[in-house]
C-alpha cells in the first residue's frame, strides 16, 4: 500500500497461521463441503481427516472401501484440487477411520 499498510487479507492470514487456525479453517471449510466435493456414495463412506502441509489424511469407515478408494486414488485428489484448489490440497492418504468424531 502507499502508506506503508498491510492489507487487511494479509494481515488476517498471517494471523491465522501464526496461531495454528489456518489448517482449522481449511479443516471446517472442508467438512463443510466433502459431500458436494466427493460425492454423496463416497461422502457416505470418509470423512477428511487431518491436513497438514497440504497433505489431506481421509478417514475411510471399511477395508472394501479402502480399497476401493485406492484404486481412484488420482481421481479423488483431482475432485478435491477441483473444488478447494490445487494450492490447497497437494497429495492425499487414505486411512481407516480411527472412530466416528
Amino acid at each position: 500500500m502507499a502508506d506503508g499498510g498491510i492489507p487487511i487479507g494479509k494481515l488476517i492470514g498471517t494471523m491465522l497461521k501464526a496461531v495454528k487456525l489456518d489448517d482449522q479453517c481449511k479443516m471446517g471449510i472442508l467438512e463443510e463441503q466433502w459431500a458436494t466435493a466427493v460425492g454423496k456414495v463416497i461422502s457416505a463412506h470418509t470423512r477428511p481427516g487431518i491436513l497438514t502441509n497440504k497433505n489431506l489424511t481421509i478417514f475411510v469407515d471399511s477395508s472394501p472401501w479402502l480399497s476401493e478408494l485406492h484404486r481412484i486414488q488420482k481421481e479423488l485428489l483431482a475432485k478435491l484440487q477441483t473444488t478447494f484448489g490445487r494450492d490447497k490440497i497437494l497429495s492425499i492418504r487414505l486411512q481407516l477411520d480411527p472412530g466416528k468424531p
